[in-house]
């Protein structure tokens, strides 16, 4: 079989469970011996504008396309120039390298980067689209209310929404698909910049025109488009099927967790924990992430309870009080080797996310290395914990923390489920239900 998989980019250049899962997927599929092609919105050129794949040379069992001149690129940053974000693409280099390439299989893992012609070229063909749902990009609550245009003209919006927020203007995105920034990405002044530009994102209530609020609408409904030329949803939680669904009635998806291709599963020892418990945090340090509700919970809870500490990474953030706390561990971004040590001295891995993650691999990481882990409803790989171990808003949180802190043999309770949960944790096995759901 023919398969091309579409994605954000390439690891160590684009971080996060998105590229990661797509590379494995692909790497696995050409193992099965798919003739497999991978591409991914590449740089944009100032004089030319025409989208085309450029073949790039790899040592892979797969090819490599990048697709130069994609449609914006705002990482879920937020959309400052919607215009551009549904601007007419040339169809002509699509239409010839689908033409040329007759995929069976277009697997798309995230909207972004690319042009509604590529879909309508690719289902004009005849080719098998599918859509595996990491991320909510392309979808808005306020393009289901009655009046949407007037709710689209307020920057506030859910956690969810990657449309509403102000984001990067477009030199910015230029610069940060361009090839010297991907040199540059990882140098301290870089990380600077980053850094600096991640603190100013912030919640907001700004008020735009009716006219910038058409224009966010239309770009709401070029992806409703590109939603509705999907043939079959790649579903990778029970939450993702539920705000899917509120959006397509008519919906056509299946439910498979995904999993990681190298999970390193052990056995926890849980020593001390009549001296210290250790809880975790694992992801950026932000509002919507939990970050902030769990801060304020921990906290609280710290007036009652001396026996616990917290262990948090996943961001360079380094200035917030909460880190300052003799009894909080800031490890900062951690590389997956220094994650295996970071698992190791945790005890319960709490997610509080207030948006709707998709999955989540924090989860199925720790739950594969024996560890407790507590989350939010909202948390998609939530799917894999037992109920008592979810949680639906601050009340129920503190409450279950509180349950281990103040009798910790319950955690040695908890820890033996832990060990007999049927974990997705076969990657094999996964592309093989990948292939029989979603490819023929």
């Amino acid at each position: 079989m023919k398969i091309l998989e579409y994605t954000l980019g390439l690891p160590p250049f684009r971080r996060g469970g998105l590229p990661r899962y797509s590379k494995e997927l692909t790497e696995t599929l050409a193992e099965r011996h798919h003739d497999v092609t991978l591409s991914y919105p590449g740089h944009m050129q100032l004089l030319n504008n025409k989208p085309k794949f450029k073949f790039r040379k790899t040592r892979d069992d797969y090819k490599v396309y990048e697709l130069v001149n994609p449609m914006p690129v705002s990482l879920g940053l937020g959309i400052d120039s919607p215009s551009a974000f549904y601007a007419p693409k040339d169809v002509k280099y699509i239409e010839d390298f689908l033409r040329k390439q007759q995929f069976d299989v277009i697997h798309i893992h995230t909207l972004m980067g690319l042009p509604l012609e590529f879909l309508q070229v690719a289902h004009k063909l005849g080719v098998r689209l599918i859509y595996t749902t990491h991320d909510f990009y392309g979808l808005c609550p306020k393009f289901l209310e009655k009046n949407a245009v007037k709710h689209l003209t307020t920057t506030k919006c859910s956690p969810d929404c990657m449309i509403c927020p102000k984001g990067p203007s477009l030199a910015k995105m230029y610069v940060m698909q361009s090839r010297s920034y991907m040199k540059l990405k990882n140098t301290q002044f870089i990380k600077g910049i980053r850094k600096k530009q991640k603190n100013k994102l912030t919640i907001n209530n700004n008020k735009i025109s009716m006219l910038e609020a058409q224009k966010k609408y239309d770009l709401l409904n070029y992806y409703n488009k590109m939603f509705s030329l999907i043939d079959k949803f790649h579903f990778n939680s029970n939450i993702a099927k539920n705000i899917f669904e509120k959006y397509f009635s008519q919906i056509n998806g299946t439910v498979l967790n995904i999993t990681e291709k190298k999970l390193q599963c052990s056995s926890h020892n849980y020593n001390n924990l009549h001296k210290k418990i250790v809880f975790s945090y694992v992801g950026p340090y932000d509002y919507k992430k939990g970050f902030y509700l769990l801060e304020k919970v921990l906290v609280e809870l710290r007036k009652k309870y001396k026996n616990f500490e917290v262990h948090v990474c996943g961001d360079n953030k380094s200035d917030l009080s909460f880190l300052k706390y003799k009894w909080v561990k800031n490890y900062g971004i951690l590389t997956s080797e220094q994650m295996n040590s970071f698992y190791s001295s945790t005890d319960i891995l709490i997610m509080p996310s207030l948006w709707h993650e998709t999955f989540g691999f924090a989860v199925l990481e720790a739950l594969c290395k024996g560890i407790i882990c507590i989350a939010s409803e909202n948390v998609g790989s939530s799917d894999l914990l037992p109920s008592n171990l979810v949680f639906n808003d601050k009340t129920d949180l503190i409450q279950k923390i509180e349950s281990f802190l103040s009798n910790p043999d319950l955690i040695s309770d908890e820890a033996d489920k832990v060990s007999n949960l049927n974990l997705p944790i076969n990657f094999d096995s996964h592309v093989e239900k990948v292939e029989q759901n979603f490819y023929y």
